[in-house]
């Protein structure tokens, strides 16, 4: 590794654990078409109108605030977002502008999506893919993602890990420091 690239990896990572823990609260959202299952990607068309499930699936902290964009392909499909349990939308069917009270922590239901549901399609998570957390100062956080897709489609490109149970320990910059000794 060149001298001047190790240095500047240093001077980040210096800056990144400065503070005694760095924990990311570690947000995870998934369109379902299941009520009662957050990880249930695949379906098939049900020539009328469906139902899919946008979950707060995982967390390990609880939040405030999320801002995404339900995208459809074929485009247009998207009917109508109703937020559930305590959700309110301030956006419009597919630019979602959630806010919550009480700070909940996942899983749970934030809203349901009415699509088209004639022929196959998929449906992303894309767009900002923020959460903001419930701290006395508020953070906006990207959020992990994944979407829906019908059998036989390509799952969402946008899609990232839905590893949920993720610990975090406090750890000062010695302690990581000697992990690469």
């Amino acid at each position: 590794m060149r001298p001047h690239l190790c240095l500047s990896l240093g001077i980040l990572l210096s800056i990144a654990f400065s503070t005694k823990s760095f924990a990311f609260p570690g947000y995870i959202w998934t369109i379902s078409h299941s009520a009662a299952d957050p990880l249930v990607f695949t379906g098939s068309p049900n020539n009328g109108v469906d139902t899919l499930f946008l979950w707060f699936y995982c967390s390990l902290e609880g939040m405030s605030a999320a801002e995404m964009e339900l995208a459809s392909l074929p485009p247009g499909q998207v009917l109508a977002f109703i937020p559930v349990n305590g959700y309110l939308n301030a956006g419009d069917a597919t630019h979602l502008l959630l806010a919550v009270g009480g700070c909940p922590f996942a899983p749970v239901v934030a809203g349901n999506i009415l699509i088209l549901h004639l022929a196959p399609l998929a449906l992303c998570l894309e767009g900002a893919n923020v959460t903001v957390d419930c701290s006395a100062d508020p953070q906006a956080w990207p959020h992990d993602r994944h979407g829906y897709a019908d059998f036989g489609l390509p799952l969402c490109l946008s899609d990232t890990s839905v590893h949920c149970g993720v610990s975090v320990e406090e750890r000062g910059w010695g302690s990581i420091k000697s992990l690469y000794r």
